[in-house]
Order: structure tokens, then C-alpha cells, then sequence
């Protein structure tokens, strides 16, 4: 790579650093690494925010690696052997490029400040380093439509280019430096201080701090020991209205200097103040099937009142300046319901709706800049602030969540192409403006498989827990062989869901045979020799069996749902269609025969899983959105068992989920936020009757909000797997790190 010459970068070369970085990040070379890739995401972003004092050995020991303030580093060499690794890895990213890039990155020995060494202006590209359509130019265009077709799509070139071959050049500065999690930033109406949420107060939970913006200073304003989180501040600037998880969950206002917290709406998440202060918009949500809801309530308490109730799904609403309209992420009942997914915008005076075109708008922009924008957050999108003409919101280009923003109008139109306004290399799905500054959380996010020793006669522990996967992807629903020698777990590899395959031991891993579009929920035969798991075809659930030492999979059924469990005799798999009211069903594995086994009206029946004995059904039976419960079954695959047999094993907690036998039968295992927290239950039953013979006990708490059972990442929290061996647990959990960044001039 010749030529190259030494430059602080402009706005333009602020882009392609920030294109090249992410291209480095998605390579072979980064692939399986996710300390490196959050060594490489801080260099750059200390870099180019010109934050150079604070790339020394020990800051960044704390900052990207979790070492303890005033660890010494001459005793632990982790950023130094990290630095030494990353610097191989660049020279090897760059060896097997096969074209020139407009930048390159380098690390120069004893020094954590990169360089951007740049190829000469004559030899960039002539407009952006991201793709175009191939062939290029009005040919390529006139080939693909007609002459209007290429006006619309010229016009849509102009306004791309000027968007992103010289963009505004951002101030990005760091406003946290105290490690852990710092998460949903809000502005006081006038500027003066930042509300969000942070573990600073040492108790593992997360509770509200406010910023003074000009000076930094932070003082805590609740305190306890459950999650108070995605607040939002009142036009008056006196009241915070919060989502808090004590009691189950709900929105809570405590003044804004702190004091006595009122419950203001059970259930609730992500209140939003209206513009005149007079109501709260929130949404609920069903964290597994995401039939969720939005609604508002008068902000000081009352009746709430459910808005775009014809909706199969709304979340993530938020207000126009002027309080008349809601934006809100939804799929309309329908036909056709691919056709009714976009973003809306309602009337909240005349509930009058209409799309937003907001997705139109994505796939013109995909289709001229090569660039796919997937939106992210809470499964199906995440508008964020509706401010000044323009509406923030979170998306995936590549691997990493980032924020993009796009003109919209008061009425709700949205106009031009979208832009992304950070650098995409981190998780960042929470933000808020007020003028032009931008406030956003910017973090690292990793969901591996973890194991923990337990003593099953005691119901406890012994031991801490450790990871049994380790990648820069996302691995979860973990199962493990009855002889405890294979994990099966899904990750995201390349873009889709698969299922892959290890010793639990270690070693390599290997992927089962490609079927569909993606796979998840793999179960073990009793032998261990065989694992089951579905594959998504158009709109079909499959269930294919391949065996464990490789081989041709066969389709057991083409539309049968999720696998849960296979019986101890081989002949019979439990499975769930995966609709909002489904049923435990059961699958003949040799006749392919399929029959409903378990099912009562409006009672989602989940993730059942059958005792070693082969005698015994637990599962988990969902009522409403927040009421789910630990429920037994006799297993007789030749009826269906009425539901006033049914053991109640949850009569003493409440939402609990994810039931997992203990290797006698003697005990049941689950997932449950009776406590305020999202922990690891267990509850003793009578060894003929299956009936509960002792209160559940917690044995794990999940108090951190760092690491937990997907307390920050968004999906089905079947994906969190909890299987049971004769001497461990192992279990999908996530990690999340982050600090708050400021994008635009700073507070004076």
C-alpha cells in the first residue's frame, strides 16, 4: 500500500475511517474475537474524539477490559497482550486484502494512540467507499426502471452523496468514565442536566442519576435494590417519570431531585412525556411473542387507555414536537401482514393512522447505496426522539446497532435518505437530542453459553459460573447430550441463525447441515447420537435430525414449530407452533404423525420439557403478558391431558418461566422475576405426585445488571436454554458494558 502519508481527518475522512472500521470488524480475522474488537472500537473512538491523554495502559484496562480502579498492571498484562494480538491482526487483515483501501490503520509498538495512514486524495474513490450498483451510472439505472424511475432514484443519488461524502464533521465527547453500564439518557427540556440510568451506586442494579451537563457531577436520585431505568423527564423539568421492576414491573415518578417514588401504571415501559406535560405514552410488551401494546395514561395516575387497538403489534411510540401526533413502530392485522409493517403515525386527537413510509424509504436507500438497514432494538424497530425536524433512531448496517436520523415533518412525513450519525461499531439503542446535541449510550454487548457447577441434593451451587462459549457473535438456547459430552447451541454466523455443535470439553465447533433461512432449538436424542432443531422455510417451521457425527439431516415434519424435548424412549418430540396462543404439541419421529398433547383456550403453553422417567410434562403456561407460571402434566402422548390435572407449581411466585427437570425428577428448575430481578429458582417436589413439597428457594441471583439472563439483549428469552446436567446448569447470558457520549458542541 504505497504511498501513504499521515493526516488528521476531516469530516470526509472521518467517514471512511468509520467505513473501514466496520469492514475490519465483520472480517475473518475479528471473527472470534471480542476482546480485540472492543480494544480496536475504543482506540478509534479515543482517537478521533481527539481523547488522547486517556489512552494510557491502566485507563484502558478499566474501560475496555473491567479491571478494578488501581489494578496494577505490571501483575496483569492484559491490555498489552490484547495490544500485541490486535497488532498481528491488522497486519494479517491487511496481507490478505485483495484491493487497496482509501485508509489504513496502525498501531505503532509502545503506543495505544492509532494512526490513519491515507493512500494520496487522487487514488480515493471518486464518491464513497460503499457499495453502488453494480455497472454503475444511468446505465445501470436505466437497465433497472424507466426514465422516471431514474430521476427518482438520481435525486435520491444527489441527496446520498451529500449526506455521506462530506457530512458535518462531529464533536463526540465521553461524559462517563465510571465502567459498568450507563444507559438511557435524557435531556431536561432546557438543557441544564441528564437524566439515565447507571450501576455506578455499587449494588449491581441499575438506579437514575442526574448529570449536570456543563460540569459532569452526577448525583444518584433513587435508590433500592430493583432496576429503575428509561426515564423521561416532565416540560417543567421537575418530575421523572421511570420505568421501575419492583412489584412486577411499571412506571413510577419520583421528583428530580429525588424523594419519595408513586406508582403512576403497572406493566408499562418507556414512558414518553407529552409535549404539554399531560400524558404519559408508554407500551407493553411480551417479551417472547411481542404482541405488544402502546397506551397512554394522564401523567399524575388514572385511567390508561389503549391506542391502535386494530394493531397485531406497536411498540417504541413517541411524541411530535407539537403533542399532536405518535409515531410507533407496528404490524397492522391484516391479509397481508407483510404489507403492514412500517412505522405509523397516529392522530391523538382523531386516532386518524396512516404509514409513515418509513421502510419504503429503507429499501430505496438499500437499493442505490448497497447498504442494507435493518432496523433494531425491541425486535421490529426503534424510533427513538422526534426532535427539531428530525427523528433518531437505532439500526443495524453490518454487525453493530448505531443511530441514524431522518428529516421527518410535523405531520409525520419523512423525507431524504436516511443518515447514520454514529460510528456503528458498538451497541448503541439509546439516545435523546435537544438542539444539536445529541446524548447516546455506547457500549459492548457479547451472549455466550455459561455453565455452573449445582449440588442437586442441596439445591445449590458449587461453584461460580463460567463460560462454555466465547465468540464476538451471539450464542444461546444451549442443550447438552444425556452423557454431558455435547453442547448444541445456536449462533449468528455470517449474517443468519445456525446450529453448531462442540465438546463440552472445548474444541472446534461444527455447523449442522444447512436447511432454510435460519435455525434455532436444538434438543438431543436420548442416545445423544442425534440432535433435533427447526429451520425456517418461507413460512414454514421444519423440524430436521441430523446426526451428531455428521451426515445427511432428515425432515422429521415440514410444519411442525420449535423442538423442547425428545422422550427418554426415543419415539416422541415434544414441540410449540409458535403462534400467540400455542399449544404443547407432540411429534411421532418415525411416522412424522403430529397431535395437539396439551392446550387450554387463551393460555400459551411453552418450552415443555419431559422427565428422565418419561412419566412427567413440565411447562411454562403464559396468561396475559406478565403472568406466566411453572405448570406438570402426566406424559401420556396418546391423549391429550385435561387441564384440571394439571399441577400448579408456581402457586407461591409469579412470573416464572423456562422449567427444566433435575436429574431424579425430585425438582424443578426455572427462570423467574419473582424477586424483582430476573434469577435461577428451584422448588422441590413430591417424588410420585409431582406436587410442590417445599417453598421454591432462589439460588441464583440476578441482581447485576451488567450480566444476567438477557436483562439487555432483546430476544425470546427461550433463547435462554437452561439445561440441567447430572452436575452443572448451563444457561445463555449477556454481558453489557457502556458509557454515555455526547454528539455536537459541549454545555457551557
Amino acid at each position: 500500500m504505497g504511498n501513504l502519508e499521515l493526516q488528521h481527518p476531516d469530516a470526509e475522512r472521518v467517514e471512511l475511517i468509520r467505513t473501514h472500521v466496520t469492514e475490519i470488524l465483520q472480517s475473518k480475522q475479528f471473527s472470534g474475537s471480542a476482546r480485540m474488537r472492543r480494544l480496536l472500537e475504543y482506540l478509534v473512538e479515543r482517537t478521533l474524539s481527539g481523547d488522547l491523554e486517556f489512552l494510557k495502559e491502566t485507563n484502558i484496562g478499566v474501560e475496555v477490559f473491567e479491571r478494578e480502579p488501581g489494578y496494577d498492571p505490571k501483575a496483569d498484562a492484559i491490555v498489552r497482550v490484547e495490544a500485541h494480538r490486535l497488532r498481528s491482526k491488522l497486519e494479517q487483515f491487511y496481507a490478505d486484502l485483495q484491493e487497496e483501501r482509501p485508509v489504513r490503520l496502525d498501531l505503532a509498538k509502545g503506543s495505544y494512540a492509532l494512526s490513519f495512514l491515507w493512500r494520496e486524495a487522487a487514488a480515493w474513490p471518486a464518491v464513497s467507499p460503499r457499495r453502488w450498483p453494480a455497472g454503475g451510472g444511468i446505465r445501470t439505472l436505466a437497465l433497472l426502471a424507466g426514465a422516471t424511475a431514474v430521476l427518482v432514484v438520481f435525486a435520491w443519488g444527489v441527496s446520498w452523496i451529500m449526506n455521506h461524502v462530506k457530512p458535518r464533521a462531529p464533536m463526540v465527547r465521553r461524559l462517563t468514565h465510571t465502567g459498568g453500564m450507563n444507559v438511557d439518557p435524557v435531556w431536561d427540556p432546557r438543557g441544564r442536566f441528564i437524566i439515565y440510568a447507571s450501576d455506578r451506586g455499587g449494588g449491581g442494579n441499575l438506579q437514575l442519576w442526574r448529570m449536570d451537563a456543563a460540569s459532569g457531577e452526577a448525583v444518584r436520585i433513587t435508590a433500592g435494590e430493583y432496576d429503575d431505568h428509561e426515564p423521561s423527564i416532565a416540560p417543567q423539568g421537575a418530575a421523572v417519570a421511570y420505568r421501575s421492576e419492583r412489584d412486577g414491573g411499571g412506571i413510577w415518578r419520583v421528583p428530580v431531585e429525588g424523594g419519595l417514588p408513586e406508582l403512576i401504571v403497572r406493566g408499562g415501559r418507556r414512558p414518553k412525556h407529552s409535549p404539554d406535560g399531560a400524558w404519559l405514552l408508554y407500551w407493553v410488551r411480551d417479551e417472547r411473542f411481542a404482541p405488544s401494546t402502546i397506551h397512554v395514561v394522564p401523567a399524575g395516575g388514572g385511567q390508561s387507555r389503549r391506542l391502535a387497538e386494530d394493531f397485531a403489534d406497536a411498540h417504541n411510540p413517541v411524541w411530535s414536537e407539537d403533542g399532536k401526533s405518535i409515531l410507533f413502530c407496528g404490524t397492522r392485522i391484516s391479509g397481508n401482514p407483510a404489507q403492514e409493517h412500517d412505522w405509523w403515525v397516529l392522530d391523538f386527537t382523531s386516532g386518524k393512522l396512516r404509514k409513515s413510509g418509513a421502510f419504503e424509504v429503507f429499501s430505496r436507500y438499500a437499493a442505490f447505496s448497497g447498504e442494507r438497514i435493518r432496523t433494531a432494538g425491541d425486535q421490529l424497530g426503534a424510533p427513538l426522539d422526534w426532535h427539531a425536524g428530525r427523528l433518531l433512531f437505532s439500526a443495524s448496517a453490518g454487525d453493530a446497532d448505531s443511530l441514524w436520523e431522518l428529516a421527518i415533518d410535523s405531520g409525520g412525513g419523512i423525507d431524504g435518505v436516511p443518515r447514520r450519525i454514529t460510528l456503528g461499531s458498538s451497541v448503541e439503542t439509546s439516545a435523546a437530542m435537544q438542539g444539536g446535541r445529541t446524548v447516546f449510550s455506547s457500549g459492548h454487548m457479547t451472549v455466550d453459553v455459561w455453565t455452573v457447577p449445582i449440588d442437586h441434593r442441596t439445591l445449590r451451587l458449587s461453584g461460580n459460573w463460567m463460560r462454555a462459549t466465547e465468540s464476538a457473535g451471539i450464542e444461546a438456547a444451549p442443550a447438552v447430550s444425556p452423557d454431558s459430552t455435547m453442547l448444541a447451541f445456536t449462533a449468528d454466523r455470517g449474517g443468519s441463525r445456525g446450529v453448531y455443535l462442540r465438546k463440552v470439553s472445548g474444541g472446534p465447533e461444527s455447523a449442522v447441515e444447512r436447511w432454510g433461512r435460519s435455525q434455532d432449538s436444538p434438543v438431543f436424542s436420548p442416545d445423544g447420537r442425534t440432535v433435533a432443531y427447526r429451520a425456517f422455510e418461507d413460512r414454514l417451521m421444519a423440524i430436521y435430525a441430523m446426526p451428531v457425527s455428521g451426515g445427511a439431516a432428515r425432515k422429521l415434519h415440514a410444519d411442525c414449530g420449535a423442538p423442547t424435548s425428545w422422550s427418554p424412549d426415543g419415539k416422541w418430540i415434544l414441540f410449540e407452533p409458535g403462534a400467540f396462543e400455542p399449544f404443547v404439541g407432540v411429534l411421532n419421529v418415525e411416522t412424522g404423525e403430529k397431535k395437539t398433547l396439551l392446550a387450554r383456550a387463551g393460555w400459551g403453553l411453552r418450552s415443555a420439557r419431559i422427565s428422565r422417567d418419561g412419566k412427567w410434562i413440565a411447562m411454562q403456561v403464559d396468561e396475559g403478558k406478565s403472568d406466566r407460571r411453572i405448570m406438570a402434566a402426566s406424559f401420556d402422548p396418546e391423549r391429550q391431558v385435561p387441564q384440571d390435572e394439571w399441577i400448579d407449581i408456581s402457586a407461591e411466585t409469579h412470573n416464572d418461566y423456562l422449567p427444566a427437570w433435575s436429574p431424579s425428577g425430585g425438582a424443578i428448575y426455572f427462570i423467574s422475576e419473582h424477586s424483582g430481578y430476573r434469577s435461577l429458582w428451584a422448588r422441590r417436589l413430591d417424588a410420585k405426585t409431582k406436587r410442590p413439597a417445599a417453598r421454591a428457594v432462589e439460588i441464583f441471583q440476578g441482581r447485576k445488571a451488567t450480566h444476567t439472563f438477557f436483562r439487555n439483549f432483546r430476544r425470546g428469552l427461550d433463547q435462554i436454554g437452561l439445561a440441567v446436567t447430572d452436575t452443572a446448569i448451563y444457561a445463555a447470558m449477556d454481558e453489557y458494558t457502556s458509557s454515555l457520549w455526547l454528539l455536537g458542541p459541549p454545555v457551557r
